[in-house]
């Protein structure tokens, strides 16, 4: 079967899509320690939940590459998850690639930034899974490597995503079964101050 070097805007749109529909169960989830950040200096999550979603977005993903070879946003915008050999994708690489794409936790978006280095417009998580994404339909414009926008912008989520991991890391706490998060009041204070 052809297929083509996806377009970076459409896979960009997808990846936004796709994130809408996993923030939507966390925010419901969420909500009440939402509204607990302007009323008190803790916030407390329980770890089970917290958990919960992990596994929810984890499922979403693996599930919709193993059964449908995309996510529902790739599929809105014609484009689909392939195995590198053209053979069909299999548990253990759909695995890998979701896993890979769990560290944006730690990264930021740096790792999916990594997508403009290359001409077939893959990135870490397609690299050690050996997927890749494309597009039933020709580009209008061929791929371009952008090496300094590569490396501009991986760099800064990289270190965005560091700095954000160590500010989660160190205003929490685990007691018992919940995971609190010590909000700064200077934080809290200029947050209300600004409504």
């Amino acid at each position: 079967m052809q297929y083509y070097v996806p377009s970076t805007k459409r896979r960009i749109l997808a990846g936004c899509i796709d994130q809408l529909i996993i923030m939507i169960p966390a925010v419901l989830v969420f909500y009440p320690n939402l509204k607990a950040l302007f009323n008190t200096s803790e916030i407390k999550i329980n770890i089970f939940v917290l958990a919960a979603v992990v596994c929810a977005q984890f499922l979403y993903f693996f599930m919709s590459y193993l059964l449908a070879e995309a996510t529902l946003g790739q599929k809105l915008v014609g484009q689909r998850l392939v195995a590198v050999s053209g053979e069909k994708l299999v548990g253990v690489q759909v695995a890998i690639r979701v896993l890979c794409d769990q560290l944006s936790v730690f990264f930021s978006y740096g790792l999916f930034c990594l997508i403009f280095f290359r001409f077939d417009r893959t990135h870490l998580s397609d690299w050690l899974a050996e997927t890749k994404v494309v597009q039933d339909e020709e580009r209008k414009v061929p791929a371009v490597r952008r090496a300094i926008v590569c490396a501009l912008l991986t760099g800064y989520f990289c270190i965005d995503g560091f700095h954000n991991f160590y500010n989660m890391v160190h205003l929490t706490e685990i007691q018992g079964i919940h995971l609190i998060l010590h909000v700064p009041l200077k934080n809290r204070t200029a947050i209300s101050l600004s409504q």
